[in-house]
């Protein structure tokens, strides 16, 4: 199971452990791309090694976020660091459907980010935008993923994920 939010890595010739730090090689140079320290998440050490004047090289650049499954399998990428910093890689293999359903209601939560109701789902979604009129969900059995937020209907379709 994926854990959101992903970071997109990009090719590398390998990852190595040098305590505490997390090192991960490229053709052209070396970068700390995480450390250990427990019960964080990967944002919260990344934060952590920004201000450690003791890390060995720079600070591995992350271009590209991920928060929706949409965004997943638009961005051309299969690998990964997700929320808890481990490497992941992923390759789509079924088919599923993507429905398209109006939202039904959306309210701001303290933090920013807002949290959806979709109409004839009992599934609560936290997203950064709720302004949007519909959502597109796909659904694995009984399971209901966020695929993508839009403002017109949107027909039925299915994805490989």
């Amino acid at each position: 199971m994926l854990n959101f939010p992903l970071y997109v890595v990009r090719q590398y010739i390998e990852i190595v452990e040098e305590y505490p730090y997390k090192l991960i090689y490229t053709e052209r140079s070396r970068y700390v791309l995480d450390v250990d320290i427990p019960d964080t998440t990967y944002a919260e050490r990344r934060m952590r090694l920004l201000n450690d004047p003791d890390k060995p090289y720079k600070l591995y650049p992350i271009n590209r976020r991920i928060d929706m499954v949409g965004q997943l399998l638009t961005s051309g990428a299969t690998r990964f660091i997700d929320s808890t910093g481990k490497i992941t890689i992923w390759k789509p293999k079924k088919f599923y459907p993507v429905v398209c359903l109006p939202i039904q209601t959306s309210w701001a939560t303290s933090t920013g980010s807002s949290i959806i109701i979709l109409k004839g789902l009992n599934t609560k979604f936290k997203v950064r935008n709720g302004n949007y009129k519909y959502a597109q969900v796909i659904q694995i059995g009984r399971l209901n993923l966020l695929f993508d937020l839009c403002d017109e209907l949107r027909p039925t379709t299915r994805k490989k994920i």
